[in-house]
């Protein structure tokens, strides 16, 4: 979910919706994957309903709230081709045709500041270059910038720092810029030049693999929060 004013964006993998306490299969309408309802109320809006076909896991606002990125594993948004990644009207849900970003899979995680957008995921390419799991494009057009961290397995997280200057990162990968501590399963790179950077709580969280990541990030003006599990071996935090 994303707030804008009062507005709640929510993505996930869903067809429809129906009111809170409505009894399954009564008073549903069609939400493909994305829907927005009133912070104030919990009503759905109904002037909202653009249709993606396939999953969302992802969506930001920019920082003025003017645009809304949703990620995924769909590959058209109202019908027409957006691979895995979409900028759309908030208002009206339309697409919005100048940005132009496509990515060969699943986003999983956005993060929008000034001009920039970054995201990660299970992609090895994005607008047709090799970005692999990590990639950041102008949020104007969608065009690609240098920033080109690796992570060698899917990124399900990001956090930024509320400087602007370090990017945290979290996924299944168990290495990172070619690094396995930090760089298992959470890490940081420099939010301009991809670089890795310090992380030293990676000594202790350890879940990166077929069975254990981290998830999620949020953040505070002094810390990052992260979740993570583990189901069989290469993790020790739930």
């Amino acid at each position: 979910q994303a707030i804008v004013g009062n507005t709640v964006f929510v993505v996930g993998s869903f067809t429809k919706a129906r009111p809170a306490g409505a009894a399954p299969g009564t008073q549903e309408v069609i939400r493909n994957n994305i829907l927005a309802y009133s912070l104030t109320t919990g009503n759905l809006i109904n002037s909202f309903a653009p249709n993606l076909n396939g999953q969302a896991y992802a969506v930001a606002p920019s920082p003025d709230g003017s645009v809304l990125y949703v990620g995924g594993t769909f590959t058209s948004v109202n019908g027409s081709p957006a691979s895995h990644i979409a900028a759309l009207n908030p208002t009206t849900g339309a697409l919005i045709g100048s940005f132009k970003t496509s990515a060969s899979s699943a986003v999983e995680s956005i993060v929008t500041r000034g001009s920039t957008v970054w995201i990660g995921g299970e992609f090895a390419s994005v607008n047709g270059a090799n970005r692999f799991r990590l990639a950041a494009v102008k949020a104007a057009n969608g065009s690609l910038l240098p920033w080109a961290p690796v992570a060698n397995r899917t990124v399900y997280a990001l956090r930024l720092s509320p400087d602007g200057t370090k990017m945290v990162v979290g996924g299944e990968f168990t290495s990172l810029n070619g690094s396995s501590n930090p760089g298992y399963g959470l890490g940081a790179v420099d939010a301009l030049t991809g670089q890795s950077l310090a992380f030293p709580a990676n000594t202790v969280v350890r879940d990166a693999g077929d069975n254990s990541a981290i998830l999620a990030l949020s953040s505070d003006a002094q810390r990052v929060y992260a979740d993570g599990f583990v189901f069989g071996a290469g993790g020790n935090l739930e």
